[in-house]
């Protein structure tokens, strides 16, 4: 049976990370040029900060699909057997 270890990041702090970004963004009104330019830089760190979530987990997914993948071929042909046979 194979192991697989998984370091994951903390629920807690990734929501309170995300959280801060969301209660950030709520508290802006854009009524100035200036305004405007903060929230063009919010935004531009929101999307940074998903595309680096995104990519954490991709890497915690990626073995896992891995091994779904070969517990499904080690089960695809007897289970094509028994179906053809039934």
């Amino acid at each position: 049976m194979e192991v697989i270890n998984i370091n994951a990041p903390e629920a807690g702090a990734l929501n309170k990370s995300a959280e801060t970004f969301l209660v950030s963004a709520q508290s802006i009104t854009i009524d100035s040029p200036e305004m405007y330019q903060t929230a063009a830089s919010e935004l531009q760190a929101i999307k940074r900060k998903a595309k680096d979530l995104e990519a954490q987990r991709v890497d915690l997914v990626t073995p896992l699909n891995a091994t779904v993948k070969k517990i499904n071929d080690l089960f695809r042909a007897p289970l094509d057997f028994l179906n053809r046979a039934e």
